[in-house]
């Protein structure tokens, strides 16, 4: 049930999936020439709701979900590469959400999660057996979907957690993936002790200062709570074809950062888990490069008027 066109009615709220889950965050934050308190909308959550709520239910249903801090950099990213992820969802008949702002989960010890690398997490858990959807298909923004017709569920069995791309397409491990792009099925019967452990791992992070990548908890996670088999057999598909390889993916172009500033063609050495995140420098030729590939889908005589915001939110 694929579509090509249809409106799709828009909604922005700081309002999450279920509830009115919504973090503070005490300052105003600059974003071009235009000033945000965001004392009271630390969360604000954008709606295309594409999907037909009252047709039959014949595959699993799906939301695509982009997540974005305040801040300019990358909000060039998000409006970039949404246009091309908003007409995928559109075109499959699936919702479309983009989350501005940041998580603010409180630790035991009363530290914030007060870092976008976190989202992520956070929507995990927010939409954690959700009554509408089957499937959360996470899209950072620096990632853009550049075949508009590849059936996603494709990769993700109902008997595993989530699919993610291995880092390296010769690896023999299933751990070692990149969870920029990632499908998870909400309702299987060991997502919530993925995400719990996975959030035990980051919060031990939060709470030493010990830096604000998220990737690296989760590989902990897969490498400590699993054996290979159990992996395979229930929790991922590591997918070691290029569906999801970084820039060069012939499903989602995903372009990663580099600790030069740079982009990696596929994928490179280094630690990307410095303390306060100063371990890069953002880019133009980044912000191009996603707004070249979302463009290019855009253009595409494939899919006619695709991105044309007369067609949706």
């Amino acid at each position: 049930s694929i579509r090509g066109s249809g409106t799709a009615p828009s909604t922005t709220s700081d309002k999450g999936p279920l509830a009115g889950r919504v973090a503070h965050v005490r300052k105003n934050i600059t974003l071009g020439n235009t000033t945000f308190d965001i004392k009271k909308r630390s969360l604000e959550w954008n709606w295309c709701n594409y999907s037909d709520t009252h047709a039959k239910r014949k595959r699993r249903r799906v939301v695509v979900v982009q997540t974005v801090a305040w801040e300019n950099y990358y909000f060039q990213m998000a409006d970039a590469s949404g246009r091309a992820n908003k007409a995928f969802a559109r075109r499959h008949g699936c919702d479309y959400v983009r989350v501005n702002g940041i998580f603010n989960k409180k630790t035991a010890n009363g530290q914030y999660s007060t870092n976008a690398a976190y989202n992520k997490l956070n929507l995990l858990m927010e939409f954690s057996h959700h009554p509408k959807y089957d499937v959360i298909f996470l899209v950072d923004v620096d990632a853009v979907i550049v075949d508009l017709d590849y059936d996603v569920l494709s990769l993700l069995p109902e008997k595993v957690v989530f699919v993610a791309s291995s880092v390296y397409p010769n690896a023999t491990n299933s751990w070692d993936i990149n969870n920029g792009v990632t499908l998870w099925n909400l309702h299987h019967p060991r997502y919530d002790e993925v995400v719990d452990h996975w959030w035990r791992r980051c919060r031990y992070k939060i709470v030493r200062r010990m830096g604000v990548s998220d990737q690296g908890p989760l590989h902990q996670v897969l490498r400590g709570h699993y054996n290979e088999e159990e992996l395979q057999r229930e929790i991922i598909n590591a997918l070691y074809t290029n569906e999801f390889r970084y820039q060069n993916g012939t499903v989602v172009r995903h372009f990663v950062r580099h600790l030069d500033g740079q982009n990696m063609t596929n994928s490179s050495s280094g630690d990307w888990n410095l303390a306060n995140g100063t371990y890069y420098i953002p880019n133009n030729n980044r912000i191009r490069q996603i707004k070249n590939a979302a463009q290019a889908v855009c253009n595409s005589p494939k899919w006619p008027g695709a991105c044309k915001d007369e067609l949706g939110c």
